[in-house]
């Protein structure tokens, strides 16, 4: 057998007479040691209670955290500007937006950036916080130009995108002249030849998409691919519900999307018989798909804003209205109009200043000198 190790007790060598003190010390001595242990476990108790307090507080404080940085409004925007999308008015609602905020607003000498010039401006590490200017789109050089931004575009029904592009575009009504023809007369050859004239599938080019022969299922997964990229596009026919989507998406207030028409052109009013839609729908595949796409993408954001949107694209417009006659109406007495406070934001004014910039300033009209803008 292995060793045994026996305790011997200490108790055995106690006098018998000292035997019933030191039993009672002893058994005093384990209540004492129990107080203390449900005193302890009761403050242990306590002390994790409270740093559990402390915790939902700080997770509390998170979240109040999370949601000042959710209303905070969003500030990096990169824009792509297609023509005759309405994309003049829309530009100049970013770039306003930059002069208000002090941001660096990109804004080239040439109207249009080419592919050579995206790969110049990315290799130089040029950054900005906002870019809204003619170019090819590519999601590296928008992510590059403007870092971590929101994407946004813009588009409008082929046919008609088609019918002011004819008539605003210097080319066309040089051609026009030429050809002595009829406004109407003039739309019915453009329509009939849109590849010829270079009008054929001509937003799906700025989208990136440059083969028109790409079958439906290929473009509608590249047309889906875009919409993960964007964070809306813009349907020009449908401007006021766009805005207003726009303005709850970047956390941006009714003074931030006040607009006035940018680059129109006056025409004779001109019609598309059935034939002819029919017809620069099947030639110009791809920009319907485009449109009839992003349109849908509207209307189903729309849908989850609720009840009260439809409301406020009424209040904003009655907001554009009270706009437009306070500037058509300015005097030296009345300086500032203030738009009380609503539901959807909270109130803001508008200066003469304000008027200048929203009707009379155009992509053109900025200077080099300002130091929020940098030229390239």
């Amino acid at each position: 057998m292995g060793n045994i190790h026996v305790r011997h007790s200490r108790a055995s060598k106690i006098p018998l007479s000292t035997k019933g003190n030191k039993r009672f010390k002893s058994i005093f001595g384990i209540a004492f040691l129990l107080v203390l242990s449900i005193n302890f476990i009761w403050m242990a108790s306590s002390t994790t209670a409270t740093m559990l307090s402390l915790k939902n507080v700080f997770k509390e404080d998170e979240l109040v955290n999370k949601s000042t940085k959710i209303r905070q409004k969003i500030k990096r925007i990169a824009f792509l500007k297609i023509p005759k999308t309405g994309s003049s008015t829309f530009s100049c609602i970013f770039v306003r937006f930059g002069i208000n905020h002090n941001l660096t607003v990109f804004l080239a000498r040439n109207n249009f950036i080419s592919d050579i010039q995206q790969k110049l401006l990315v290799e130089h590490g040029q950054h900005f916080d906002i870019f809204a200017t003619h170019t090819i789109y590519n999601y590296y050089f928008f992510t590059q130009i403007v870092p971590d931004p929101a994407i946004i575009g813009s588009v409008r029904e082929p046919g008609q995108r088609v019918i002011s592009h004819a008539f605003f575009q210097h080319k066309y009504r040089t051609l026009r002249r030429h050809m002595e023809l009829s406004a109407q007369r003039f739309i019915d050859e453009i329509v009939l030849n849109t590849s010829m004239y270079g009008l054929q599938n001509y937003m799906s080019s700025y989208f990136g998409i440059s083969n028109s022969e790409i079958d439906s299922r290929l473009s509608q997964k590249i047309i889906k691919t875009l919409n993960s990229e964007f964070l809306i596009v813009l349907i020009l026919e449908r401007i006021h519900e766009s805005l207003i989507l726009l303005k709850r998406l970047l956390n941006w207030s009714f003074a931030d999307i006040i607009y006035a028409k940018k680059r129109t052109t006056d025409h004779q009013q001109v019609f598309l018989n059935k034939s002819q839609t029919e017809h620069i729908r099947s030639t110009n595949k791809l920009e319907y798909e485009i449109y009839d796409y992003f349109s849908n993408e509207l209307t189903r954001k729309i849908k989850k804003q609720g009840n009260d949107f439809k409301g406020e694209v009424g209040h904003f417009k009655h907001i554009l209205n009270e706009t437009r006659v306070f500037c058509e109406n300015a005097s030296t007495y009345e300086k500032i109009h203030i738009f009380p406070q609503s539901k959807w934001d909270a109130s803001f004014s508008i200066s003469l200043e304000d008027c200048n910039m929203i009707f009379k300033m155009d992509m053109r009209t900025f200077k080099a000198g300002n130091t929020f803008i940098r030229f390239t």
